[in-house]
This record gives structure tokens, C-alpha cells and sequence, in this order.
């Protein structure tokens, strides 16, 4: 119901829009985009070019950023304090230990100065500070903002970091970032900029080419997560990221695949046939079906890492 009530907030209130002329991640002309999926009654247009998928007409991105920033139901999940510590250990050690493996295999040394765009509740930050790296992070959610100050003791930087032109990172970061703005290939843009000779971009975006979004295609589904126009205007293909990568002078080194499509699944099923319980009984399904969405390249997230060419 939130969702609902954001999407009309956003796209059927609003009178101030940016109306794509051409894909953002390749610049094609868009006129001849397809409609792959209506959430909330916003469509999704594929580029013919790139496969890459976009809200056509969005909200301009200071309505976006003026949303996210006092919303906080949207950053709810990432600063519950009830789920602090398995977040950590199931969701920040695993990326922490494979950015770290990327790089050293890359560069056979550790990590200096790290940086975390949209870096959310703080988690990866303060994973990375315990892991003995020099890390900061730019977030502009005050619930985030305020969570990480409480639960880590430390705070994030409130500024833009396309702004920001001092300073040389070894590593970028950017988990889940990318879905959210208008953009993206400026956010490339900068972290090319502002990376040091030995340096390494991470991105983390949605796959649209999935499991969990052909089950959200079925009529009925109710969208909470995924392909949500309130929040991920952007659905990525591996050449729309790609190309847009290398584009920006980067080179991919590293893929992985992952994601909650069988979760995703199971809780279309639960509201299908109205029974709340249905989750909790099909919960030891997940594992399987997950690894198998996986190593199929059927999964709604890759993480890709990149280095200067």
C-alpha cells in the first residue's frame, strides 16, 4: 500500500517529469522501445539497442532524491536494528571478502581508501573500518543517516559525490545505487575520475532478465520489492552495464550472480491463494531453487567488478 501511494505521489501527482529521448546507458534514440512490464501502471521500455530498461517518464531526480531522503519506510529493511547482525555476517562479510579477493588478485596488494555511494544504513562502511580498510560513505537518507551514527558510531557524508573532485579512491562501491537514479553513466563517469591508477569499481544493480521479474509479470502480483517504480527506475542487462562500463573506461574483471528470485516466487504463490503461512512452509525450497536461478543466470542481481583500462 505504501508503494501504491508513493507511485501516485510521484508519477500521477507530480507535475514536474524527465521524459527519456534516448537510453541512458548506450544513448540510442528510445522511440522504438518496447513495453516489457507495468508495475502500479508505470511501464517499463526496453531499448532496442542495449536491452536495457527504463521508467520512460519519470520524476525529476530532485523529486526522487527529495522523497528518499525523508522517507523512512523506503530505507526501513537496510536500518533494522533487529536484523543488524545477520545482515553483517550473511550479507556484508561475503562482499567485503569478494571485493577484497578481486583486488588482491588484481593488484596483489590490500585495499587503501575505499568509498561507498548510497551507502545506506552504513553496513558495508563499518564492515570494511572492522576489516582494517579505510572506508567512507555518501548517503543521502537522514533515517540512514541517522541508524549508522547510532548503531556504528560513525557518520556518513551528506554531499553529492559527483561533486566531489579532492580525493582519489582505491575502491568504489555502489550496492544498489544505480537503479535509483536518472543517470547512471554519469555515477560511472565519476568513480572513472576519481579512482587511483590502481583502482577498482564494484556496481551492484537489479537483472531484469529474470525469474523474479517474469513471476511479476503474472497477472495479480503485488510488487514489493524488484522492478518497483518508486524506487528502481533502471533494470540492467549485462550489455546495457557493460558496454556502458566500457564506455567509461572501464574494464570488467569480475561477475556475480545472485538474488531473491525463488523468495520472490514463494510470496507471489502466498498472496495468490491467500495463505500467509505458505512462506514459512516452503522456506527450505528456497536454497534450491535460488542456486539453480543462479548458476542459470536467472537471477534478479549481479555484482560486476571493474578496473581503469
Amino acid at each position: 500500500e505504501f508503494l501504491k501511494e508513493t507511485t501516485e505521489k510521484l508519477y500521477h501527482s507530480a507535475q514536474d517529469y524527465a521524459v527519456l529521448k534516448q537510453c541512458v546507458m548506450c544513448g540510442n534514440d528510445v522511440s522504438s522501445q518496447n513495453t516489457v512490464l507495468s508495475v502500479y501502471s508505470i511501464a517499463y521500455d526496453r531499448c532496442v539497442h542495449c536491452g536495457h530498461v527504463s521508467v520512460a517518464k519519470q520524476p525529476t531526480q530532485n523529486i526522487l532524491n527529495e522523497v528518499f531522503s525523508e522517507s523512512e519506510t523506503h530505507s526501513s529493511i537496510y536500518v533494522d536494528e533487529k536484523t543488524l547482525a545477520v545482515r553483517m555476517q550473511q550479507v556484508v562479510q561475503p562482499k567485503i571478502q569478494w571485493v577484497k579477493e578481486h583486488y588482491i588478485k588484481r593488484y596483489s596488494k590490500t585495499i587503501g581508501k575505499l568509498v561507498d555511494v548510497g551507502a545506506g544504513g552504513g553496513h558495508f562502511v563499518a564492515g570494511a573500518r572492522i576489516d582494517g580498510i579505510d572506508a567512507q560513505g555518501y548517503e543521502k537518507s537522514k533515517a540512514s543517516q541517522k541508524f549508522c551514527e547510532k548503531a556504528f558510531k560513525f557518520s556518513l557524508e551528506n554531499k553529492d559525490f559527483l561533486d566531489i573532485n579532492t580525493m582519489k579512491f582505491d575502491v568504489i562501491t555502489m550496492w544498489g545505487l544505480l537503479e535509483y537514479v536518472q543517470e547512471p553513466r554519469a555515477f560511472l563517469k565519476a568513480a572513472r575520475q576519481k579512482l587511483s591508477k590502481d583502482g577498482m569499481l564494484i556496481v551492484e544493480v537489479p537483472r531484469v532478465d529474470c525469474l523474479g521479474t517474469q513471476v511479476q509479470r503474472m497477472d495479480g502480483a503485488v510488487i514489493a520489492r524488484h522492478m518497483d517504480p518508486t524506487s528502481h527506475v533502471n533494470g540492467f542487462t549485462e550489455q546495457s552495464l557493460c558496454n556502458a562500463l566500457l564506455a567509461e573506461g572501464f574494464a570488467p574483471v569480475g561477475a556475480w550472480y545472485f538474488g531473491m528470485d525463488a523468495y520472490e516466487m514463494i510470496v507471489q504463490m502466498a498472496f495468490h491463494v491467500g495463505e500467509d503461512e505458505l512462506l514459512d512452509r516452503l522456506l527450505k525450497f528456497i536454497p534450491a531453487i535460488q542456486n539453480a536461478c543462479d548458476h542459470g543466470k536467472q537471477c534478479d542481481d549481479i555484482i560486476i567488478a571493474a578496473v581503469p583500462i
